[in-house]
């Protein structure tokens, strides 16, 4: 990312912003982007005019004719695609299991989906199956996994790893990322052929910003 791009985290969105960025930035038009987002020109136009003012910068370019998304509009929405996809992914199987009305849900989370898409698909799950009692697991990938080898969670979404396939299982990939090291040359981790999430933390110098919701929770579960 560009020294000129400010930074933007993504706390400082919520789904619904970056569908409507996304939108935007693909029709390059508000009356056709407001009718795919289920909104009025003016509702949407609004939204992203208050939007750009919290993020103190300028993603669209306005004219009487056009719309231009500028640089950081497309570097949200390049980024946003991965998360987005998640989240209709995880709306897919709701609506696979929409015909259940009542009974109890156990799924599992790995600790970065909990903190990017966790909140908002439960909030979608509850509103739409309102007597059914989700009890959703927060844990390490390889945790999840044999807990659904036990029958204990009747799915998970956890990074792909290699080790977390299982014949009896099927998998999708919902979204894919790319992980960084940077450490001194002699740091332990620069020694291993591969580096786990488990190893990461295993060392206090490395770890979550405070805005990670979801790592104070690994190892947790929760029910509603």
């Amino acid at each position: 990312m560009d020294d000129d791009i400010p930074e933007i985290r993504s706390s400082d969105f919520t789904l619904v912003e970056l569908n409507r960025i996304r939108l935007l930035c693909e029709k390059r038009s508000f009356s056709k982007a407001a009718e795919l987002a289920g909104v009025s020109q003016s509702a949407l136009s609004q939204s992203i005019g208050l939007l750009e003012d919290r993020l103190g910068v300028t993603l669209f370019e306005r004219t009487r004719r056009s719309v231009r998304p500028t640089q950081i509009a497309h570097y949200i929405t390049s980024q946003a695609a991965s998360i987005l996809n998640a989240v209709q992914q995880i709306d897919d199987h709701i609506a696979e299991i929409k015909g259940a009305t009542s009974g109890v849900l156990s799924v599992g989370f790995g600790i970065a989906p909990a903190t990017f898409v966790l909140n908002e698909a439960l909030g979608t799950f509850r509103q739409q199956l309102p007597g059914i009692q989700t009890h959703v697991l927060v844990d390490f990938p390889d945790i999840l996994r044999d807990l659904l080898g036990r029958g204990d969670i009747e799915f998970l979404v956890a990074t792909d790893l290699p080790h977390l396939r299982r014949a009896d299982c099927t998998g999708e990939t919902l979204y894919s990322y790319e992980l960084k090291v940077i450490a001194r040359p002699d740091h332990p981790l620069m020694g291993m052929e591969s580096i786990t999430f488990r190893d990461l933390i295993s060392y206090p110098v490395i770890g979550f910003p405070p805005r990670f919701p979801a790592w104070p929770y690994a190892g947790t579960s929760q029910e509603s």
